[in-house]
């Protein structure tokens, strides 16, 4: 039973480490996307795989402690 336990706390910790991953990889496109062309933020929420721009603005202010704007007008 505790073998059970443990074996699905482990499966979650993998699902949660791949999810932060794939999020952290699109971010870096973003920055990237945002750094270098002059694509709309919601074109850059779309090329990266978000599926709403407004999550991507979510994510990526968390990520970045700024908002997609706000990072591209250090470029």
């Amino acid at each position: 039973e505790a073998y059970k336990l443990l074996t699905k706390i482990c499966i979650k910790e993998n699902e949660i480490e791949e999810i932060i991953s794939t999020l952290q990889t699109r971010i870096k496109k973003a920055e990237e996307l945002l750094a270098y062309t002059d694509f709309g933020i919601a074109q850059i929420s779309e090329k990266c795989g978000f599926a709403s721009s407004n999550y991507f603005g979510d994510a990526f202010k968390r990520i970045n402690g700024m908002s997609p704007r706000q990072y591209r007008k250090l470029f």
